[in-house]
């Protein structure tokens, strides 16, 4: 029996729920490391802006799904209940997958950011992973004013645009990654060599430093390629996928920060 939509969104707030209390914890973690430096250090703004956005961003969405359960579970029967959370053109609708696509965007570009520190900030080398985290955007907020502003148009009618949206967004997750990892394998290999015993163990420091950013990396293209076959087979589970994933980006970012000190 498929799972029918009302079951999906309150299995998914209580997902989001439970990630949410993980990612606050980890949130005042993370803040109190990025503003903890030392005397001649300056703070690491764009690390800190990330993460208060990110924060900004999993509250609102929890508000947001909180008060779309309490619209749909409290005053209606089952079946005007069904059909008041596949009503797409609702604005709390629009304003959750808005939130949504935002926070998968800021994911995009913490990844980005960090392959072009690690390039010398190198902004050719980040060219095509921009485009394409442009591209997913243009594409996920472009479904989102179709399906508020044009009559007719359904998820369904829109999900060539979803694909977009997911596909452009791993290819930039992928191709961030893969250019972190070359950049730092070519580095290590080349310094190993001519490197002290001591200055050795620094560099399978800086080894596991890397190691910790590409897994958070991996964990977060595996999501949107998860969301990519949930989509592909129909599911409602894709909700359960809308919910968790704004603050499954704050723990993933939350993690590296805590892991590398």
């Amino acid at each position: 029996m498929a799972m029918e939509i009302d079951v999906a969104e309150l299995a998914g707030i209580v997902c989001e729920g439970i990630l949410y209390g993980i990612f606050l914890a980890l949130f005042v973690a993370t803040l109190t490391i990025l503003t903890r430096r030392r005397r001649h250090s300056s703070p690491n703004v764009p690390m800190i802006s990330g993460a208060v956005v990110l924060f900004v961003l999993a509250t609102a969405q929890i508000i947001v799904d909180t008060t779309n359960i309490f619209q749909a579970f409290i005053p209606l029967d089952r079946p005007h209940r069904i059909g008041f959370m596949r009503d797409v053109t609702k604005p709390i609708f629009a304003a959750k997958h808005a939130i949504y696509f935002t926070a998968m965007l800021v994911g995009d570009v913490i990844v980005i950011y960090r392959t072009f520190i690690v390039w010398s900030s190198n902004f050719w080398v980040i060219l095509a992973p921009v485009l394409c985290s442009l591209g997913s955007a243009v594409s996920a907020y472009q479904t989102i004013w179709a399906v508020r502003h044009i009559q007719s148009v359904t998820i369904k009618a829109e999900s060539g645009w979803g694909y977009a949206i997911f596909a452009l967004s791993l290819a930039a997750n992928t191709i961030s990654i893969s250019l972190l990892a070359y950049r730092i394998w070519t580095h290590e290999r080349r310094i190993t060599s001519t490197m002290s015993k001591g200055s050795r163990f620094k560099s399978f420091d800086n080894l596991t430093i890397v190691k910790i950013i590409l897994e958070s990396g991996f964990i977060n293209a595996a999501y949107l390629l998860s969301y990519l076959i949930v989509l592909r087979s129909g599911s409602q589970g894709l909700e359960i996928m809308a919910s968790i994933s704004t603050p499954l980006v704050g723990i993933i970012f939350a993690t590296v920060i805590l892991r590398t000190g």
